[in-house]
C-alpha cells in the first residue's frame, strides 16, 4: 500500500508486511472484517481442542455475503518512519465471488466470479487475468473466508497440534495453541485467546514452543452484530516489533451489510471491463 505519509524506509515495511502475510492481514485485494456467533464454545471442545477451529468456522454458515469499506493501513515507528493507507469497497459472497473496488491510493478494480481473478487499474482496458486455483495458498484462504473472519487468520494454524493452554492467562475464558502449518517457521507457535462469550479475542505468534519472544499480536475490537448470530469486528489490529521498531497494521470497517441482495451483475467481468 504505497501511500506513504512521510518517507518510510524499505526495509522496515517490507519486513512487516511480511511478518502480516502469515496472517493475510494485508497481503490479498480482499479487505477483511471479522464475524462470529455470540455463543459460547460447546464444551466439549475442552476435551477435543483439535476441533476448535472447525467450531470457529461454523460460526460463520449463515452468513452468504458482505459488503463494506475497509481502511487498511500500516505504519512503522521511529524518526524515519512511516505510514501508509488504503480505502476499498468490498463485496465478498460465497463460491469464490469478490468485487473490490479500491478507491485510495491507486484507483483499481478486482473482479473474481468464482473461477477466475481479473484486476486492473482505472483506465485500463485489459486487466489481468489468472485462475482462481493460481493463487497462493493465503489468497485462497483470504477468498474462502467470510470477510475478515478469523477463518482466514486461522488458515494457517494446524490442528493436529492444538493443545490447551491451562490456566489460561487473563482474562480469557480459554486459550488454544498451535503449530503453524505449510509455512517457512516449522518452530512458531500461535496462541487463540477466547472471551467469555466464546468469541476469539486475540490473536498471539510466537517463535518458539516457550512463548518466551512474541513475534506479532492481533486484537479484535469494536464487536457488533449486523445480522442474527453474526458478531463482526469494526477493528483488527496487528502490532509487532521488527529491528526495534513498532509496527502497526488496521483494518477498519464501515458500512458493514450481510446477506443482502446483490445485483446479478456485481460478480460480472463484463460490467466492470
Amino acid at each position: 500500500m504505497p501511500l506513504a505519509t512521510q518517507s518510510a524506509p524499505a526495509r522496515p515495511l517490507q519486513a512487516a508486511t511480511g511478518a502480516l502475510f502469515v496472517l493475510g492481514l494485508l497481503c490479498a485485494s480482499a479487505p477483511r472484517a471479522f464475524a462470529e456467533d455470540a455463543a459460547p464454545l460447546p464444551t466439549e471442545l475442552s476435551a477435543a481442542a483439535t476441533n476448535v477451529l472447525s467450531a470457529v468456522s461454523a460460526r460463520y454458515a449463515a452468513a452468504t455475503n458482505v459488503s463494506c469499506t475497509v481502511r487498511r493501513g500500516i505504519s512503522v515507528g521511529g524518526k524515519d518512519g512511516g505510514s501508509a493507507e488504503a480505502v476499498s469497497r468490498v463485496v465478498w459472497a460465497r463460491g469464490n465471488r469478490l468485487n473490490v473496488q479500491r478507491l485510495a491510493p491507486e484507483r483499481r478494480r478486482t473482479v473474481i466470479d468464482g473461477e477466475t481473478v481479473r484486476t486492473a487499474a482505472e483506465g485500463e482496458k485489459t486487466p489481468v487475468s489468472f485462475p482462481v486455483s493460481d493463487q497462493l495458498p493465503s489468497q485462497a484462504a483470504n477468498l474462502r473466508a467470510v470477510p475478515g473472519s478469523p477463518e482466514e487468520a486461522l488458515a494457517v494454524l494446524d490442528p493436529a497440534t492444538a493443545e490447551d493452554v491451562a490456566p489460561p492467562a487473563a482474562p480469557f475464558a480459554r486459550q488454544v495453541s498451535f503449530r503453524f502449518a505449510g509455512t517457512n517457521a516449522p518452530n512458531a507457535v500461535a496462541v487463540v485467546s477466547f472471551g467469555a462469550d466464546g468469541c476469539v479475542a486475540r490473536l498471539e505468534a510466537f517463535d518458539d514452543a516457550s512463548r518466551a519472544t512474541l513475534a506479532w499480536t492481533t486484537e479484535f475490537s469494536s464487536p457488533f452484530e449486523s445480522w442474527p448470530g453474526l458478531r463482526l469486528f469494526r477493528r483488527v489490529e496487528t502490532t509487532s516489533v521488527i529491528d526495534g521498531r513498532t509496527v502497526r497494521a488496521t483494518i477498519s470497517y464501515d458500512r458493514l451489510r450481510v446477506n443482502e441482495a446483490l445485483p446479478p451483475s456485481i460478480f460480472d467481468p463484463k460490467a466492470f471491463f
